[in-house]
């Protein structure tokens, strides 16, 4: 998709489509999106004012980039990095083979053109060779549309055709051309591969008011980018999905100061929490004790998300002579005797101890040994001593 791409290479791709290029990543990206999604072809009158110079030289500047970027891939699965890096080498390539080199009378640029598509395709195979292949009929992966038709060759509404306008990659062949027909690629994925969700998807808001803190919305969002295949430069082009209410006013505001999401996550702190926001929340761990039928793991599993909210992390001694403090009063009662050392320990001896507690609300009295079938073996709470034995006070020996 569009987002996989990288600013500067997005305006490229909305230049050569004769669009504009002015505005932020992510007005940028949407654009080049709904270019996409209505077929529009590359303009070749865009493309001839391109500076064939100036356009190898950043070639060569974003194939160092990639071959070091590939160098270091090692998830082993087509997940959402190997796409967008796949989709960056394919914008490469289609880059390369745009160039103009019919005026370099020495040949020197074709040259330089021409090494640099070979080594492009060679880190294609290279990044292809670390994924464990299922197999497949077809030497395809999980290949979509074109970003890198020519005029020649390319038919940009056949590649377009079907996709619901996402931009995604087709794979060169051995002439480094691109006119792989996407009707082939589309039907077989790789086990392995799991298809991103968009972040507006998710249904999660972040207001800013008090029914949901920022750190609960900001644990949220991490568990969601994992989970939904989203890397995090993406999470922070979307992230307009993820507002609405003051915190919409707030970030449409901030946008373009903003450059990554890390630093998007420390701003929305420091807006939306309070100046002493550990102090209160030391302060709510301090108090935050066990409630009569909450279980112990419920109950530690809360606290763990408090502890993990603090700024500093505490240590486990720390966090469980508090718990032990805080436990309710039944699991005070049972645990005061053992020299408990670790919170896998408390949670193991709660445990048996919650089981007890469960046992004994379920025990009921015997049965009387008038309903019983063996009455001799049967427990009598009114049980005497048989009347037939009689005491003697005084043995009479003198004669």
């Amino acid at each position: 998709m569009s987002y996989r791409l990288r600013k500067d290479e997005v305006q490229y791709e909305l230049r050569v489509r004769g669009l504009q290029t002015e505005g932020d990543v992510y007005e940028l990206r949407k654009r080049l999106q709904n270019a996409l999604n209505n077929k529009v072809a590359i303009v070749q009158e865009a493309v001839n004012k391109l500076d064939p110079q100036a356009e190898v030289d950043v070639c060569e500047e974003k194939f160092s980039d990639l071959n070091e970027v590939v160098d270091s891939f090692d998830a082993g699965v087509k997940n959402n990095e190997y796409t967008r890096i796949e989709a960056r080498i394919l914008h490469l390539t289609g880059r390369l083979e745009r160039v103009d080199t019919s005026k370099d009378g020495e040949g020197t640029l074709e040259t330089r053109k021409s090494k640099l598509l070979q080594r492009t395709k060679a880190i294609l195979e290279q990044l292809e060779g670390k994924i464990q292949q299922p197999n497949l009929e077809s030497g395809k992966t999980d290949a979509q549309l074109s970003i890198t038709g020519s005029e020649q060759k390319v038919d940009p509404a056949e590649n377009l055709n079907g996709l619901n306008g996402e931009l995604g990659i087709v794979k060169p062949n051995e002439n480094v051309s691109l006119v792989t027909k996407p009707s082939t690629m589309t039907t077989v994925r790789d086990n392995n591969y799991r298809k991103s969700v968009p972040v507006y998807k998710w249904d999660l808001k972040f207001d800013g008011s008090q029914h949901l803190s920022v750190s609960a919305f900001l644990e949220r969002v991490e568990e969601l980018r994992v989970a939904r295949g989203i890397s995090e430069q993406e999470l922070l082009d979307s992230a307009v999905d993820l507002f609405s209410g003051p915190a919409l006013i707030w970030h449409r505001s901030n946008r373009q100061r903003i450059k990554t999401w890390g630093q998007l996550r420390t701003e929305l702190k420091t807006v939306f929490q309070k100046p002493d926001y550990d102090d209160l929340l030391l302060k709510e761990i301090l108090n935050r004790t066990q409630g009569d039928q909450e279980n112990i793991d419920l109950y530690l599993a809360a606290m763990d998300g408090l502890y993990s909210r603090l700024s500093e992390k505490m240590s486990e001694e720390k966090q469980l002579a508090q718990i032990l403090k805080n436990l309710n009063n039944y699991l005070q009662d049972k645990l005061c005797m053992f020299n408990i050392s670790s919170l896998e320990e408390l949670r193991n001896l709660a445990r048996r101890a919650e089981l007890g507690r469960i046992r004994s609300s379920t025990q009921h009295p015997p049965p009387k040994p008038s309903i019983v079938m063996e009455p001799d073996l049967a427990y009598s709470a009114n049980w005497r001593r048989s009347p037939g034995i009689h005491h003697v006070s005084t043995v009479d020996s003198s004669n």
